[in-house]
């Protein structure tokens, strides 16, 4: 791409997949990132600001192993998001795995009129998932996954349905509800 020029054709084959369902604006939204999990996430949570909703509905649990890896402190900060650190190492923020305070914050307010968001490894997300079935929270998960081809065709991305069947997470997802794929 580097060395095309102004006016040069390229062909193009995207975008593929799907993206999360922006929740209500009357909801409270819970988003659980870690790792590369993080600017998915961060990138919602600017559009639903930008789009109107109230900041302080906007509740970003974000999981890293030291406090070296809990990046864009400041630009969440200003985005007026109540913003939950959690390090493995309580290096910084709360101390343990993020789905803990996730759990009890769920704990404290319900699940009525709550949507759940997560975007990270494959075991925080099976957490994540495991948590909503348990407390009845509705959500999307965004799943990470090796995409060889990135156009369904190879199935190196499949993964398998709680109803059964797989689909690919690179057209079929990458964004699927809670409950609904077998992590």
């Amino acid at each position: 791409l580097a060395a095309l020029h102004k006016r040069d054709r390229l062909d193009v084959l995207g975008p593929l997949g799907n993206s999360f369902a922006l929740p209500r604006k009357s909801q409270t939204t819970v988003m659980i990132a870690g790792g590369i999990g993080f600017p998915p996430l961060l990138y919602m949570a600017t559009e639903m600001v930008a789009k109107g909703y109230d900041p302080k509905s906007i509740h970003f649990f974000y999981g890293g192993r030291t406090s070296a890896d809990i990046l864009e402190r400041t630009r969440l900060r200003r985005l007026g998001i109540r913003f939950h650190p959690v390090t493995e190492d309580g290096s910084f923020g709360q101390w343990g795995m993020v789905t803990k305070p996730v759990s009890e914050f769920i704990r404290e307010h319900g699940t009525k009129g709550l949507r759940v968001y997560g975007c990270g490894p494959e075991p925080m997300l099976r957490a994540t998932n495991e948590l909503a079935l348990r407390m009845e929270a509705r959500g999307q998960l965004s799943l990470e996954a090796p995409m060889p081809c990135g156009i369904g065709i190879c199935l190196g991305c499949v993964v398998p349905l709680s109803k059964g069947g797989h689909a690919r997470v690179c057209v079929d997802g990458p964004v699927f509800d809670i409950g609904e794929v077998v992590l």
